[in-house]
């Protein structure tokens, strides 16, 4: 049994001049080898069909209200779609009437619907059909918007895990596959959220044999869950837009499922659609298919990664969060309330600003959104704002920061990168910064545990070096030079301490958030002939959009430790740090190869606005330490107050 899906179909702008002509051949004929190749063929209607304007009855809706005529079930059936799924947020945008009429002229032209009816109950309505000797069961539902139906009202069928839990288990007594088809997620993204993964992943978990998304406006990747295929995103079939005629508005997929008793094999159809140049659907040639695998494939390769997942998902909604915010803003400020507590100024929730926030509750990507922008909020003004004026004595200038450590605290809000935790994470890192140096700077891993309680000193060698793999600041590193002496107890007591530790919660450094908290042992490395209780000598390289300005080196760390700063060239600076005073007078003997070390610290930092990065230099050799994003957390405080000046106009956003 093949089952092919497809995408959001909307008769907009230059469509609706081809269904006016009755040019159904024009958007259509591409694709119609491909439906008839398959046993049954669905797509999403995304509009209501208006008879009679006299019945339009638009809702009060934030968005567009969308709508069209009967000729557009015409244009359906000669694509050889057989069935179309409404439940979506746009089949109520005229009124219930005109709901109804659209299931009932699609209907009349021999096409099934499934996803909406008359009330809640008909809404969430099972299609069953009877294909190739063997039973399909269609669900359909679609995230809260204004569409969906209640028990007395016509609409769509909501997404509700809990009563989808029920349907499919009632589906798989009667029916041999079940495919669960959504529309949800957020518009011109191209990747689920963890909620979406976690909802659709519970759908095979209770019986489906497959899961289709639709609604972004933009294709996704897809995973193989438990044998069962999940496709996060199928991009419009045909819906045309004014402003978006190029890219991923442009771009999707059908799916074709072939739903086998021994396994569930699937194929891609991509198109392009609505450009410039063509507005119906027309399939990719050879060369524009690789292209196009390509980017599915890296899509897939995130959505695999729970952690890259997330990381691009904060950084969406990072990005997103000031408006967000500006649509929630009231009047906060205690005078300016007590105002409009007594109706002395006007009223900012009303209109359409009501309506967007409704919308951005009740809807489940666009709640999570809002939450994420909340917290951003909290995190910037609560939370940054004031431990760097606890520590500086003055709040940050974060619309037009200038010092050093004002833009740093700016990066920290608002420069999110995936690739950023990885660059943190002391296990991870090192892989990232081999693949661009080399393996041969980096120092041994010797072995990797989740617990403390998995830590086998037995495994490691006489010396070696213990550390969480999520902190900073060198605290939670612990050196066995000697096993027989090692105190594994006061160790342990160490490392579940570090273990706890949050420098995302205690400082918000926005890469440590995702880090997975792990415990790695590393060689021990030794400077040969070096007196005992000496430390390792590291270098700290202060890249300035990929430019090494100067570096840092650190002495008598367990004595009473200072560090003087150095140009490039080796020549001391007339500056340091206020907790660490600068000695003058201590004679660093420079590197031979310390130009090698401002090479590759370059190299490492080319695509960052900042980044420190940390060399070892042991017995001629060079080993990488770590990379650092925000030195002492952006407040760090110097012998003279001019330099944060100084090094401020250095970094450039």
């Amino acid at each position: 049994m093949k089952i092919l899906v497809a995408g959001d179909f909307c008769p907009s702008y230059r469509i609706n001049d081809f269904l006016q002509k009755n040019n159904f051949k024009g958007l259509f004929a591409n694709i119609c080898l491909v439906t008839e190749q398959a046993d049954y063929s669905i797509v999403n209607f995304e509009f209501p069909i208006v008879k009679n304007r006299n019945y339009a009855r638009p809702i009060t809706k934030c968005g567009p209200n969308l709508l069209g005529s009967e000729s557009s079930v015409a244009a359906i059936r000669y694509a050889g779609f057989n069935c179309c799924t409404l439940a979506n947020n746009h089949i109520l945008d005229q009124g219930k009437q005109c709901c109804l009429d659209t299931i009932e002229v699609l209907c009349n032209s021999s096409i099934d619907t499934v996803g909406a009816g008359k009330n809640a109950t008909e809404a969430e309505r099972v299609l069953y059909k009877d294909l190739c000797g063997e039973t399909l069961a269609i669900i359909n539902c679609c995230e809260h918007e204004f569409s969906i139906a209640d028990e007395t009202s016509a609409g769509a069928n909501p997404l509700n895990p809990i009563r989808q839990y029920y349907i499919i288990q009632e589906a798989r007594k009667k029916a041999d596959y079940i495919i669960v088809i959504i529309h949800g997620g957020h518009e011109h993204f191209q990747l689920p959220t963890i909620r979406m993964q976690d909802t659709y992943r519970f759908f095979i978990d209770v019986g489906a044999d497959a899961v289709v998304n639709h609604h972004q406006h933009c294709y996704s990747g897809y995973e193989v869950y438990k044998d069962k295929p999940v496709f996060y995103g199928l991009g419009n079939l045909l819906f045309d837009h004014a402003s978006k005629r190029s890219g991923c508005w442009t771009e999707g997929y059908m799916v074709s499922i072939d739903f086998q008793k021994e396994k569930i094999s699937f194929e891609l159809t991509p198109y392009k659609q609505c450009t410039e140049d063509a507005v119906g659907v027309i399939l990719m040639n050879t060369e524009e298919k690789e292209i196009f695998a390509h980017k599915i494939k890296e899509l897939n390769v995130i959505i695999g990664d729970i952690l890259a997942l997330r990381n691009n998902l904060d950084k969406y909604y990072s990005e997103s969060a000031k408006e967000e915010l500006l649509m929630m803003e009231p009047y906060t400020d205690t005078i300016w309330y007590q105002f409009s507590k007594r109706g002395l100024l006007p009223k900012f929730l009303k209109g359409e600003k009501k309506l967007r926030i409704e919308n951005h509750i009740i809807c489940e990507s666009h709640r999570e959104k809002l939450i994420y922008a909340l917290k951003k909020y909290d995190e910037k003004y609560t939370e940054s704002y004031k431990r760097y004026r606890a520590r500086m004595g003055k709040w940050p200038n974060l619309k037009h920061p200038q010092l050093f450590t004002e833009k740093i605290q700016w990066l920290k809000m608002n420069n999110r990168k995936p690739e950023y935790t990885i660059m943190v994470d002391k296990y991870a890192v090192k892989e990232y910064v081999a693949n661009i140096i080399g393996k041969q700077y980096i120092i041994p891993t010797l072995a990797v545990w989740e617990k403390t309680e998995d830590i086998d000193c037995d495994c490691l060698p006489n010396q070696f070096v213990l550390k969480t793999t999520h902190g900073g600041g060198g605290c939670d590193v612990i050196v066995c030079k000697d096993k027989r002496k090692f105190d594994k107890e006061a160790a342990l007591v160490k490392l579940t301490t570090s273990l706890t530790s949050d420098l995302f919660k205690k400082f918000r450094e926005w890469p440590y958030k995702n880090v997975p908290k792990r415990i790695i042992a590393e060689k021990f490395m030794q400077v040969e002939n070096a007196e005992e209780g000496s430390d390792l000598k590291d270098y700290k390289f202060f890249c300035f959009n990929g430019k090494v300005r100067f570096f840092k080196i650190d002495f008598d760390r367990f004595v009473e430790h200072h560090a003087n700063y150095y140009s490039p060239d080796g020549k001391l600076l007339p500056f340091g740090e206020a907790d660490l005073p600068p000695v003058p007078s201590h004679v660093e003997n420079m590197p031979e190869n310390l130009a090698e070390m401002i090479q590759l610290a370059e190299k490492l930092s080319v695509e960052q606005s900042f980044l420190r990065v940390d060399f070892y230099n042991i017995n001629g050799l060079i080993y990488f330490g770590e990379l650092t994003f925000y030195p002492a957390s952006g407040m760090g405080t110097f012998t003279d107050e001019n330099i944060d000046l100084q090094l401020g106009s250095y970094l450039k956003l």
